[in-house]
């Protein structure tokens, strides 16, 4: 099975987001930018999460 990047790809995404929210309490362009961005992150990490659960079942 050839390597994919998925999961890396999307913990950094959420750990991007998490730092954008911590950041959003002193910076409101920041806090905006975390409410903008939320709900892609989630759903590109769930999508890579889950892709990769499905190959790992079969």
């Amino acid at each position: 099975m050839e390597k994919t990047y998925k999961r890396e790809v999307a913990s950094v995404m959420l750990v991007f987001l998490a730092v954008m929210w911590v950041w959003g309490i002193f910076d409101e362009i920041a806090f905006e930018a975390a409410k903008f961005l939320t709900v892609p992150v989630l759903g590109w990490s769930g999508a890579a999460f889950a892709l990769d659960w499905k190959a790992k079942q079969t």
